[in-house]
């Protein structure tokens, strides 16, 4: 409420008779005030704290039309509220916005904020209403309306699933105060009963409401009203007889049954005064003054802990204040290392209406364990460090009705223990992250839990298959990051709703070492459904070859794997080639367990696998060997042709050649011996250079051996022959590291027939080969020498017909073509 400034809203019984009324004594006290307004503004107003929110409003210059702000404390500069679509006032139809209370959170979480707005249609009369950022677009607000008749309904405060604010008849500025029920969606007026003319509610918190109640003409006091009892209790501010006092705000005083409060006060000269008011666990009231120095008027507005908000008017100009009020908010603290190991034991205990304050750490050690338990009503905030590793044992405990967690900090559970529990008596735990919540959460909490994450939530232990159960609202806005591991075989942790989710932010996929194959992972699922989705997917550890993918359906969020080694950077020709093969096994459903390795690669690894996966490793090795048994067979069918060569020539042959042997050449022409031995080596040396168009690497290949045979003419125009050798081939390949040797022991047949002119030569040669060979495994550094006992075979023939054609008979040194066709299997 204020008074006499800005938003003028006063009630019928300020102008009633003034009374002097009984005052408590007042505690004055030396404050430091922070005040500001919006630039070009003449009035700018703050409305409702909770935690670290705070509501506001300013003028926008048109018509004296005010726009909301949303503030995040320590930091005051204004955000757009509720809609930053919605320009100028923020709130989209309205002519003027107004936001008063809120609940913790943020404006895109699980914030719930109540106000009034102004319409073209409804005139210079105000609609109140509900925004709750954590509903789907499209239904986060909720008009209210008072009751037969109403022409003013404002909302001021919410807690929990109650709404409290004050409805008109028409402008006789009558009060009635209302509570609506937010889980129902029905509202109720709860009008003081008794002589009371005029009755507004303007705070709620846990189970106290506190407002102004007027007794007709004369006199108006404050109250808090104790719903669990039905007993208001009423208070008067101290000073000169003052006629008016009303509460404009209430939250907890930190332990139970205390409150701190804010309130204005008209005494009978006139004056307007602005109060601090601390209720101690005895309902004794101290009244504390705020003054915005040199200000004409200042208001209070509304109250968090022990910060107070409110405005002032200096020189015509209505500004907001915000100020700390030392030893009124008395929260169970620790400020430093903190530390128990007895199973069972619970390091800071609240009861209903405690609240704790964390600014160190705790640390517990023992079995079933508890670090921060909190109560009914109360609230953990948490800007330390909360750890906890004993089995079964518990970071924060949340017990109770609406209780609420704030962690700015960071929450450690190890495996088997949960960072946050609400146990079976816990109904409507609320928790606002915006640190780090690094183990279990299960907040099995009825349908009234409201759940915000913008900060880190997830597991950092190794390991996958860990479930967060959270029922109510989940809400994670896009500051927020949901972190699940991934093991091969489908399984993750996971994050199963029992109600709604709405999503943005990040969603993180942790991968776990091993095999993975296209499975499909369930990361999310929301029983009541889903709104909006991740605004992106950040993978850690994922192999390199892999991407993942997120996949949406009315109540789920999962995730697929998709093999891409064939598009990685770098990866060209052959290797392509290879991984395009690899890319088809995998997402077709066989994985690529043969090739597990791979999984452990940096994307700039792969292609070096690729490499020797390709099987220039093997083709090399295999080709030289390859080589040295061709060799021995080509050798063989060369000395089938050396003694064809000298063999008797035929009737056709002997005529073309016998005008060539003179008299002097008679042993030239005389026939060939029938038996014939011989002896010869073969070798050969090669370099293979790297292709890059196929990626193939830079190999070396060498052979060296010798045979030995004998061959016997059985006829005229017939030879047989047999030969043995020996062989030594070598090959290595400089990209991969890989080479080899084998030995070859060969043995081979060999014979010519001739018929007239043509000839027939053949040759079979088998070979066998004992070797050893360096080879890499793909994708690891070291290597794997295989030596082999493993007897290798080999066959090789060649089969060649030919005719020979003297070109010259009548020389002495004759010269002769012989176009030949040959076939050579190796």
């Amino acid at each position: 409420m204020v008074i006499g400034i800005g938003r003028i809203r006063v009630a019928a019984w300020l102008a009633a008779p003034l009374l002097c009324a009984v005052s408590t004594a007042a505690l004055a006290q030396a404050l430091n005030y922070t005040t500001f307004g919006n630039p070009g503004s003449v009035v700018t107003t703050v409305t409702g704290i909770r935690g670290n929110g705070m509501t506001g409003d300013f003028t926008t210059g048109t018509g004296g039309a005010t726009a909301g702000v949303l503030y995040t404390l320590p930091s005051l500069t204004p955000a757009p509220y509720p809609n930053a679509s919605a320009p100028p006032v923020n709130f989209t139809g309205a002519t003027t916005n107004t936001p008063y209370g809120l609940s913790f959170g943020s404006a895109s979480g699980i914030m719930r904020g109540t106000g009034s707005y102004k319409t073209t249609a409804n005139g210079s009369g105000d609609l109140g209403y509900l925004f709750d950022g954590a509903n789907a677009p499209g239904q986060q607000l909720t008009t209210l309306i008072g009751g037969p008749g109403a022409f003013n309904t404002i909302g001021h405060s919410t807690f929990g699933n109650q709404l409290v604010g004050n409805w008109d008849i028409g402008n006789a500025n009558v009060g009635n105060a209302f509570l609506y029920n937010i889980a129902t969606g029905t509202m109720t007026t709860i009008n003081r009963p008794g002589p009371y003319t005029s009755t507004t509610a303007y705070g709620v918190y846990g189970n106290r409401i506190a407002g102004g109640s007027s007794l007709g003409p004369g006199l108006s006091r404050a109250y808090i009203l104790n719903q669990d009892t039905g007993v208001y209790t009423d208070y008067d501010a101290p000073g000169a007889a003052p006629v008016v006092t009303h509460f404009e705000g209430i939250t907890g005083g930190g332990r139970s049954n205390t409150y701190n409060l804010v309130a204005d006060s008209v005494d009978a000269n006139g004056v307007v005064s602005a109060w601090v008011v601390h209720i101690d666990a005895n309902g004794a009231a101290t009244w504390i003054p705020l003054a915005v120095p040199g200000a004409s008027t200042t208001s209070a507005n509304s109250i968090y802990g022990n910060t107070a908000i409110g405005v002032y008017v200096l020189n015509g100009v209505t500004s907001a204040f915000i100020t700390t009020i030392p030893g009124i908010y008395n929260p169970i603290t620790n400020n430093g290392p903190l530390s128990i190991g007895t199973p069972g034991a619970t390091a800071l205990q609240g009861i209903q209406g405690d609240d704790i304050v964390n600014n160190g750490t705790v640390t517990t050690t023992g079995v079933g364990s508890v670090a921060i338990n909190i109560n009914t009503y109360g609230v953990v905030t948490n800007n330390g460090t909360i750890s906890v590793s004993g089995a079964g044992s518990s970071g924060v405990v949340m017990s109770g009705s609406f209780s609420s967690l704030l962690n700015y900090g960071t929450i450690n559970a190890a495996p088997g223990t949960a960072a946050i529990l609400a146990d079976s008596t816990a109904s409507g735990s609320l928790v606002f992250n915006t640190g780090t919540i690094n183990g279990q959460v299960v907040v099995n909490a009825g349908p009234y839990v409201r759940f915000e994450n913008s900060g880190w939530m997830g597991i950092t232990a190794a390991g996958a298959g860990v479930t967060h159960q959270i029922s109510g609202t989940f809400a994670q806005t896009s500051a927020g990051t949901l972190s699940l591991r991934v093991a091969p075989g489908g399984v993750s942790d996971q994050l199963v709703v029992n109600g709604v989710a709405r999503l943005a932010g990040t969603a993180q996929a942790v991968f776990q070492p091993g095999t993975y194959s296209p499975s499909t992972y369930t990361l999310l699922t929301a029983t009541g459904g889903l709104t909006g989705t991740f605004s992106s997917l950040a993978t850690q550890n994922l192999p390199a070859f892999l991407s993942a993918n997120l996949g949406y359906s009315a109540n789920s969020v999962t995730m697929s794997l998709q093999s891409n080694m064939a598009q990685l950077a770098g990866v060209t020709g052959n290797q392509k080639s290879v991984a395009n093969v690899l890319d088809y096994a995998f997402n077709s459903g066989s994985g690529l367990n043969l090739v597990s390795s791979l999984y452990g690669l940096s994307g700039s690894q792969v292609g070096q696998a690729l490499t020797v996966l390709s099987g220039s490793n093997a083709s090399v090795g295999i080709s030289s060997s390859m080589m040295a048994g061709g060799q021995f067979a080509l050798l063989l069918s060369n000395r089938a042709a050396t003694r064809q060569q000298s063999a008797p020539q035929s009737s056709a042959q002997s005529a073309e050649l016998a005008a060539g042997c003179g008299s002097g050449e008679v042993q030239a022409c005389d026939p060939a011996p029938n038996w014939s031995a011989w002896g010869n080596g073969f070798g050969s040396q090669q370099w293979l250079n790297a292709e890059s168009g196929t990626a193939a690497p830079a190999a070396q290949q060498g052979i060296l051996g010798g045979a030995f045979g004998g061959d016997y003419r059985i006829g005229p125009n017939t030879l047989l022959g047999i030969a043995v050798g020996l062989s030594d081939s070598s090959y290595w390949v400089g990209a991969t590291g890989a080479n080899g040797r084998a030995t070859g022991f060969h043995v081979g047949l060999y014979g010519s027939q001739e018929w007239d002119s043509f000839y027939l030569n053949a040759t079979a040669a088998y070979s066998r080969f004992d070797g050893n060979s360096t080879r890499p495994i793909a994708g690891v550094g070291t290597t794997e020498t295989a030596k082999s006992n493993v007897i290798a075979n080999q066959l090789a023939g060649r089969v060649e017909v030919g005719r020979p054609f003297v070109l010259n008979p009548d020389e002495p040194s004759r010269y002769s073509v012989t176009p030949f066709a040959a076939l050579q299997p190796v």
